[in-house]
């Protein structure tokens, strides 16, 4: 295993023939060139901003992917659930409504349309 004492790294850095080294004068083109471990153009900002995007719209989709088995899942747990419980009432004695607030109701709607029923059948007849 190989380690390096901060005065080595600290002469690896001044030494001008070092691939790791960064000069910092003032005047750029008197000196050898910078070798950076990136690349930095003018249109560097661009790419920060396409990998930005990249990132989110990937972690977007990856929730919206993992989402949809738990909507699934839970629109098919509710309707077994309505279809029970609508055959629950549908199958109930109807005793059992005239003792509910909401089968009064239903008793009074099924009164309405039989009359209503009725009277239409009397028009037709005319």
């Amino acid at each position: 295993m190989c380690s390096l004492s901060p005065r080595e790294i600290w002469r690896d850095g001044a030494n001008p023939n070092s691939p790791n080294f960064i000069a910092e004068h003032a005047n750029m083109s008197a000196s050898k060139p910078t070798h950076l471990a990136v690349i930095v153009t003018p249109t560097s900002a661009y790419y920060i901003i396409y990998i930005y995007v990249a990132t989110s719209e990937s972690v977007l989709a990856l929730g919206f992917f993992r989402g949809l088995p738990l909507v699934h899942t839970l629109l098919t747990v509710s309707k077994r659930l309505h279809e029970k419980m609508l055959s629950a009432v549908l199958r109930a004695p109807i005793a059992t409504l005239n003792t509910m607030k909401t089968g009064a109701i239903f008793i009074f709607l099924r009164k309405y349309f039989l009359r209503t029923g009725q009277q239409l059948k009397l028009l037709e007849a005319e």
